[in-house]
């Protein structure tokens, strides 16, 4: 809490303001996301559903949402929200990207808006790199914090990480798409990690991935392969 004060406070002093939306705390089943696009013209398309994986609060990750679950929400007339939503944004000027979060409780009730995200999103990515993969095959897009003291070499890793079996695709067919290696630090220059290096602490980032496995058991095999790997290279992983 202390944290998020501080955090706050800057802010106000720089200028900003603050406000506080508060949401009830619903018994959700699961949250999901939908992604669509709105044309310059006012017509709107769906690009498709996934499910959203949460951790306390936090987002984690995506996954393609289940059939039978795409078909209940048609049943239920989530898409006749989604449409006037849209309809909605655009008479406000808005065309593009958009992604709308919703939930679903454990009673079976659908609250279709939670958030609006005019972006492109998470999920977004999460469903593209789900459409180049063969049929029968799925993937969860995720992220992870991670850190370096120093110039991390990455060629090194992926071709270490090629040599486990970690990558995409692997011997049966699975394996890890590391989506942002090469800039993972980028907002850091080389003058950056002496210093860090002398204060011994580490510079952060974030490394996304798309992991295909036939289960959650492989899903977190790879991903321990893969921080053991990042952590031999001299990187730290939190969490």
């Amino acid at each position: 809490m202390e944290r998020v004060v501080s955090y706050l406070r800057k802010q106000e002093q720089a200028g900003s303001s603050t406000a506080f939306l508060v949401e009830p705390f619903l018994d959700v089943e699961y949250d999901f996301s939908c992604q669509f696009s709105i044309d310059e013209s006012g017509s709107y398309q769906i690009v498709g559903l996934q499910q959203i994986i949460n951790r306390q609060f936090a987002y984690v990750g995506s996954q393609a949402m289940q059939e039978e679950n795409s078909h209940s929400l048609i049943r239920n007339g989530y898409f006749d929200v989604i449409e006037k939503l849209a309809s909605s944004l655009y008479k406000d000027r808005y065309f593009g990207h958009v992604c709308v979060d919703s939930m679903i409780l454990k009673d079976g009730t659908i609250v279709p808006i939670v958030e609006i995200n005019a972006r492109q999103s998470m999920g977004l990515v999460s469903h593209r790199l789900g459409e180049r993969l063969e049929n029968g095959k799925h993937g969860t897009f995720t992220f992870r914090t991670v850190g370096s003291r120093h110039r991390f070499d990455y060629g090194e890793w992926l071709r270490q990480l090629d040599d486990d079996g970690v990558l995409y695709p692997n011997h049966t067919g699975e394996g890890i798409i590391p989506l942002s290696p090469a800039c993972m630090f980028a907002g850091y220059g080389e003058s950056d990690y002496p210093q860090t290096l002398s204060e011994g602490s580490f510079i952060k980032g974030r490394l996304y991935l798309f992991v295909i496995a036939r289960d959650v058991q492989e899903q977190k095999s790879l991903i321990d392969k893969l921080k053991e790997r990042f952590e031999v290279q001299g990187g730290k992983w939190y969490g």
